[in-house]
């Protein structure tokens, strides 16, 4: 799972590169993920995606991170129509945030970047990136919020390596009911074992209910019934 997924060419926003152009934020501006399967998702968000989506942890490249699945083919998203709006009530923190992301320079310190390849991006219409050689108000904005969404994914790194840690992470297999009682595994996805969940000794319990973190787990828990009704989808559409 890498954490640029789409985007193709990511540079540091700049006056001097970008100052002309313009960003088309439409409801017709999700094609870039049509055949993106899954991102990375925040613990915050897991109770507005657990009404939509499936979530799942993924072996990152040193740690578990928390995903919310839109297909369970490679290349697969079902919630992107064929006239690329998006089909659900809502929008996950990291497709919200194209075409800009967090980088670094070589100071260490983030920085607002943007996919130069990006088809968001235009010279005549949309909202501008820079008025008078400064970041626009949207600019500003968006720095806000990415900034807000890399610190809730680093405190979502501690929640996943603690869950991990309390050894709640189990190996994830979905089945629906049907003629073939159909079961499916995800290979190493993982989610949490409500069994073991509930073996945790009271001040390991009480210690992620004060952070605010058992309810993250029971969103997580709740979301997985959307990960039978995409199993039941793709049997239906290979039948």
């Amino acid at each position: 799972m890498t954490q640029m997924l789409f985007y193709k060419d990511p540079k540091p926003l700049s006056p001097a590169i970008h100052g002309a152009l313009r960003v088309r934020q439409t409801p017709q501006r999700f094609g870039f993920a049509k055949r993106v399967n899954s991102v990375l998702c925040a613990g915050v968000e897991f109770a507005e995606i657990a009404h939509e989506y499936p979530i799942v942890f993924a072996e990152g490249d040193r740690e578990w991170v928390p995903i919310v699945l839109f297909g369970l083919k490679a290349g697969e998203n079902r919630w992107v129509d064929d006239g690329d709006a998006w089909l659900g009530q809502y929008v996950p923190a990291f497709v919200r945030q194209y075409p800009f992301a967090i980088g670094r320079g070589e100071s260490e310190q983030p920085l607002v970047c943007v996919d130069d390849s990006s088809e968001m991006l235009s010279v005549e219409e949309g909202t501008p990136l820079f008025e008078a050689g400064q970041p626009s108000p949207l600019v500003k904005q968006t720095a806000e919020f990415l900034r807000e969404f890399h610190q809730q994914m680093e405190r979502t790194k501690q929640f996943t390596a603690k869950l991990a840690s309390l050894g709640l992470l189990a190996e994830v297999k979905a089945s629906v009911n049907g003629a073939d009682h159909a079961t499916m595994s995800l290979g190493k996805a993982r989610v949490v074992d409500e069994r073991k969940l509930l073996e945790l000794e009271d001040e390991q319990a009480l210690a992620l209910f004060k952070k605010g973190e058992l309810a993250w787990v029971y969103a997580h828990l709740l979301s997985l019934g959307h990960l039978r009704r995409l199993l039941t989808k793709q049997l239906q559409a290979t039948a």
